[in-house]
């Protein structure tokens, strides 16, 4: 399926928006959150292809499109997180070890060319045109709430 939200759901004057999508496995129930609260969705179908090919972040299905603006804290589970899994984690990023975490790219190694997977399963990606930006929210861990 695709997804397709009403165009005034992000504020982009408002800073930073957390977005989360959730698909079960044969893609028949999906969700999409912004900044943990579900959205209307209208679908339609498409053919979901998961193989081995390199995944890109910030590109659309054009060499030739690029999304401009920032991305930060992407991470990609092989299970279907709830709306309070989903808010847990807008607060308090993932360790690295969760149940269910493929990867996850926090962006924060400030230079070079490799986003590093902060899981142990090896998922680096090579950064191809983007700079860093120390623009970015602050992430307090604190142990009683994460």
């Amino acid at each position: 399926m695709v997804a397709i939200t009403g165009s005034n759901v992000i504020n982009t004057n408002s800073g930073w928006v957390h977005i989360a999508y959730t698909r079960d496995g044969v893609g028949d129930n999906h969700q999409i959150y912004i900044n943990g609260i579900p959205q209307i969705i209208n679908t339609y179908p498409y053919t979901f292809i998961n193989n081995n090919a390199s995944k890109e972040i910030g590109r659309g299905i054009s060499l030739l499109q690029y999304y401009d603006g920032q991305i930060d804290q992407v991470s990609i589970w092989n299970i279907a997180l709830s709306q309070q899994e989903i808010q847990n984690y807008m607060n308090c990023s993932p360790q690295g070890n969760e149940v269910g975490l493929v990867g996850y790219w926090n962006f924060e190694e400030g230079s070079g060319n490799t986003a590093y997977d902060q899981t142990s399963n090896g998922n680096d990606g090579i950064i191809n045109g983007a700079t860093y930006d120390t623009n970015v929210p602050c992430t307090i861990l604190l142990l009683n709430q994460c």
